[in-house]
């Protein structure tokens, strides 16, 4: 089963309005080969504001608070995985972290009609 995807995720930077575009990656999951279960959910989170990227990476170890939050590898869904790393790493401070390094970079600045006669 082949649980590797992404979402993307629109948002508004409301500090200075500039629209950032998130985007969630599930790299890799590890699971418990005997029952199932995941343990461990590798992901990816990049953003752009359309010139300027940023991007993390890294690890949440899942465990489910619950007993009902159980659910076998194959009933698990791109969505589950996402919801879970975002409640583990904390959705609103990793985008909040990375519009910062957006807008901690420069400007960009594009230059048009230069002439390169000689």
């Amino acid at each position: 089963m082949e649980l590797i995807g992404t979402l993307l995720v629109g948002i508004i930077n409301q500090k200075n309005n500039m629209a950032i575009r998130y985007n969630w990656v599930i790299e890799q999951v590890e699971h418990k080969p005997k029952n199932g279960f995941i343990t461990k959910i590798d992901y990816t989170v990049s953003a752009s504001d359309g010139e300027r990227n940023a991007d993390i990476s890294g690890s949440a170890n899942y465990e489910p608070r619950e007993e009902g939050e159980f659910k076998l590898l194959q009933e698990v869904t791109l969505e589950d995985l996402i919801k879970w790393v975002q409640e583990l790493v904390g959705k609103d401070s990793v985008e909040t972290s990375l519009a910062s390094n957006i807008e901690a970079q420069p400007n960009p600045v594009l230059t048009s009609n230069i002439s390169w006669k000689v």
